[in-house]
């Protein structure tokens, strides 16, 4: 039988040790692979870095909000902590997405004809230990923020009523292990603002950005880096709304050096990720830093030429070639 031992020698330092079974806890196979760990670049929140700013709020039992803007890691951090302590992750996707059986349980027919409640993965985890992340908390559903509201106070614990009747408990009191963290894009179309109740239950409000140091080290380009800064300024004054996020800059420069895409397709592509009346905007900064931004990625060809009049921007399937060469 292996153990995941909670103590000083991996974060919840000063307090009692508590013990999970991952052998035989049921959602063991949520525990996050290491290399979500490994493969994390950090960063410092108000001076602290944010792995020690999550231990000592797991320690303390101090629900944590993350707040910020889309592909900027918050899931990616919560994934690494997870990886780090030895605890399955429940994502909790409050936008609509979640099953709400697959995350409360619900009654199942045994083989005998009878029927038994089974928990699911949320309550399996208040259970047994976790780390919960309700993703995208400014969507939460009502009849999830019903059953979380108690998790989330001094009570720590969980209600379902549903169960009622079975053998499965109504009233569970969170592990000692369970951890809780909730994000939310604050500036993301169509959600609610956090009330002051919910916002309460958070102690640890950490302040969450896209960080230049983080995507140094993760984006080959510096020209393309510059890019997304003159973006998020055009941004900030309102001339587009959609995120301009670490993620998506990686993801332009993986499809650029895909040898069946190439460097045009990853330009056309970023330009389609925005809405319709954006892309002229993004068409015209990109355009100022596709030569730099190539060379960068593939070195100097004898000359380049940036076909803007093969761009279109009055349509909703963006087509055309950006940035074509000549040798």
């Amino acid at each position: 039988m292996s153990t995941i031992t909670i103590n000083r020698n991996t974060v919840l330092e000063n307090e009692p040790i508590t013990a999970v079974d991952i052998d035989s806890h049921p959602l063991s196979e949520l525990v996050p692979p290491r290399f979500f760990l490994t493969d994390y670049i950090g960063r410092k929140v108000s001076g602290v870095e944010d792995m020690e700013i999550l231990a000592a709020a797991h320690r303390l039992h101090k629900n944590v909000m993350l707040p910020g803007p889309t592909g900027s890691a918050k899931t990616s951090l919560v994934y690494a902590y997870g990886a780090k302590v030895g605890l399955p992750v429940v994502n909790v996707a409050c936008n609509g997405g979640a099953d709400v059986r697959q995350l409360l349980g619900g009654w199942s027919p045994k083989p005998d004809g009878t029927y038994h409640y089974v928990g699911g993965d949320l309550v399996e985890g208040v259970r047994h230990g976790a780390v919960i992340l309700l993703n995208e908390i400014n969507f939460l559903p009502p009849k999830i923020a019903a059953i979380v509201y108690g998790l989330l106070d001094r009570r720590r614990t969980i209600y379902l009523p549903d169960a009622a009747g079975s053998d499965y408990p109504t009233q569970i009191k969170a592990h000692p292990s369970v951890f809780i963290v909730a994000d939310y894009n604050p500036n993301y179309i169509g959600t609610r603002p956090i009330n002051e109740a919910l916002l309460n239950r958070f102690a640890i409000k950490m302040a969450w950005d896209y960080d230049p140091k983080v995507e140094k080290q993760l984006i080959a380009s510096a020209s393309l880096l510059e890019l997304a800064t003159k973006l998020r300024e055009r941004s900030a004054v309102g001339d587009i709304n959609t995120p301009i996020s670490t993620n998506a800059l990686m993801e332009f420069e993986e499809l650029a050096w895909d040898d069946s895409l190439g460097f045009d397709f990853a330009c056309d592509n970023f330009v389609n990720s925005f809405d319709l009346e954006e892309r002229k905007v993004v068409k015209e900064v990109l355009e100022a830093f596709s030569a730099r931004i190539k060379e960068e990625l593939f070195g100097a060809p004898d000359t380049f030429v940036v076909e803007s009049d093969k761009i279109t921007t009055d349509h909703p399937e963006y087509t055309g070639t950006f940035g074509g060469t000549t040798v």
